[in-house]
Order: structure tokens, then C-alpha cells, then sequence
């Protein structure tokens, strides 16, 4: 992330956002050493995912249906920036920036000789 300097954020500022941004509802660790859960959402092609929503029952997609993440389209005029994230070179986007992400989702199986037990 950049400030509007041009400087690149420390990490110190990454484990200030993931302190402070994270998903209030899910913890982990315990006893003194909670933590939030990250929340910067990581895709890479091929990385398995899991639909949250119904918002697309017609497409034959529900809430748990499982798929793999294929691409991301943005919107007219954005690009990708790169960030150093744990010492690695990593392309970014922000969410608003996104038209939609593209996935792939197994097609289901039609078993006609199938029977109910």
C-alpha cells in the first residue's frame, strides 16, 4: 500500500490494518494470544472457494457450493498495484475496483441409474 508520498507502507502499518480491520465474529488462538482473522482476501488461480451467498440460485450456484477461483475482471481504467507483502511481490486491488471475479464450478452429475436408500 502506498501513502500518498509515494512511500511504501512499513509492516508495521500491514499488522496495524490486520489488528484493526479484521473479522470482528472469528478469532483464533487462545487465552491471551487471540488474534482477528486477516482480512485481505488471497485468491490465486486455481485456489478452491466456497460461495457465501444465494444470490445465484438460477445459475444452479447456492450458499456452499464449492468452485475454484479462475480471474479477476476490474473495471474500466484500474490496474493492479504491487505491494511487498511478507517479502514477496504481490499484485493488489481494491475491492471497489472490481467488476467481478471469475470462478469455476463443477458441473453436477446426473446419475439416471442412481437409487434412493
Amino acid at each position: 500500500m502506498e501513502s500518498k508520498n509515494n512511500k511504501e507502507k512499513s509492516k508495521s502499518f500491514h499488522k496495524i490494518v490486520h489488528a484493526k480491520c479484521g473479522d470482528d465474529d472469528v478469532q483464533c488462538g487462545n487465552g491471551q494470544n487471540i488474534q482477528r482473522i486477516d482480512p485481505c482476501l488471497k485468491l490465486f488461480v486455481g485456489c478452491p472457494i466456497m460461495v457465501s451467498v444465494n444470490d445465484f440460485k438460477k445459475q444452479g450456484v447456492v450458499k456452499g457450493t464449492t468452485g475454484k477461483f479462475r480471474g479477476v475482471l476490474l473495471k474500466q481504467g484500474k490496474n493492479p498495484k504491487v505491494e511487498i507483502w511478507n517479502g514477496y511481490k504481490v499484485n493488489t486491488v481494491e475491492a471497489a475496483d472490481v467488476e467481478y471475479i471469475q470462478c469455476e464450478f463443477p458441473k453436477k452429475k446426473k446419475n439416471p441409474g442412481s437409487k434412493r436408500l
